[in-house]
This record gives C-alpha cells, structure tokens and sequence, in this order.
C-alpha cells in the first residue's frame, strides 16, 4: 500500500497533468499490445478505444 508520501505525488502528477505538461515527466513503458504508454510504476491502467467521436459543438 502507498504511503501518504506517495499519494501526495500521484495528486500532483494529476494536477500537473490537467492543465500542462508535468514536470519531470514519468517514465513511461508500452502497453502489452505496444499501442500506447502507460507509466510505469503504475499500480493499475486501464485502455479503451474511442469508436466515434462527435466535437461538432463546443462544450460548455
């Protein structure tokens, strides 16, 4: 189990993510298909595939 230490990182990872780049970015591993990446000391991930799309309207 992570410590409070480690949990503190995975919430500023998130953050740093949502609005820019983060810094120093993780390292990254390929997903077993080799599709995409996923970080690598990840406790779990999860892939999905987006089978249509409709951005025609700006979201409010």
């Amino acid at each position: 189990m992570p410590d409070a230490a480690d949990r503190l990182h995975d919430v500023e990872l998130l953050a740093q993510a949502a609005v820019g780049q983060p810094s120093p970015v993780p390292r990254l591993i390929a997903t077993p298909s080799g599709d995409e990446l996923i970080i690598a000391d990840a406790c779990r991930w999860y892939a999905f595939e987006i089978e249509s799309l409709d951005d025609s309207t700006e979201r409010t």
